[in-house]
């Protein structure tokens, strides 16, 4: 559950990009089997895992289990808007959107609940990034879902990326990095790069939301 589908959906964007002159919207498929299929699906799983190592605590088997449901839901939803958009079935596309919404919710609440529970230590406050990631790629998927129904203009089209690319997956990235970098690099952390990531989190969250809007 968290590492096959990963291999999967990539495997199925070599596979559409191979076959995208038989396929309807190709481009669309192929950026959507990438990013919301194999990018979010590592997401919601590495940022579970840096969530315990950073808030000194251990998954449970109850833990784990709601993990996987996430992870269905998350990847049955993602399966129907990949089959609904390209066929124009809006509700296939909206039940997945609406599967995907519900699956980050979750891993959302979910951090937060073990924030509030763990002594966090000296980083444990980046924990923070993958909530607001998680709270705007639920903004986001609402904005895809509308876009697929509606024809919302180009706008739109705009915002709904500037959420997803640089909220989803650029804060999950920003956070992360704090403490993954060094680590890379067999270095200790700069002294003061919690308090440094604390002050810059609203400053990303708020730059990501004003320039959607």
């Amino acid at each position: 559950m968290r590492d096959v589908p990963t291999v999967l959906w990539l495997l199925i964007v070599v596979i559409a990009a191979f076959a995208h002159r038989w396929v309807p919207a190709p481009r669309w498929l192929m950026i959507h089997l990438t990013l919301l299929g194999a990018v979010t699906h590592a997401i919601l799983v590495w940022s579970q895992y840096f969530s315990f190592a950073l808030l000194r605590s251990a998954a449970t088997r109850r833990e784990r289990r709601a993990q996987n449901l996430r992870l269905v839901l998350a990847n049955t939803g993602a399966s129907l808007v990949m089959i609904g958009v390209p066929t124009v079935l809006w509700m296939l596309t909206i039940t997945g959107a609406t599967l995907i919404a519900v699956a980050a919710s979750w891993h959302g609440a979910s951090l937060v609940l073990r924030a509030r529970r763990s002594l966090a230590g000296r980083f444990g406050h980046t924990v923070h990034y993958s909530i607001a990631a998680a709270a705007l790629l639920v903004l986001g998927v609402a904005l895809g879902g509308w876009l697929a129904v509606d024809g919302a203009p180009p706008q739109w089209v705009m915002a709904h990326a500037l959420v997803n690319v640089l909220g989803w997956i650029g804060l999950t990235v920003a956070g992360t990095i704090v403490t993954l970098w060094p680590t890379i690099l067999g270095t200790r952390a700069e002294e003061r790069a919690p308090h440094g990531a604390a002050l810059a989190l609203p400053v990303l969250t708020g730059g990501v939301v004003i320039a959607a809007a």
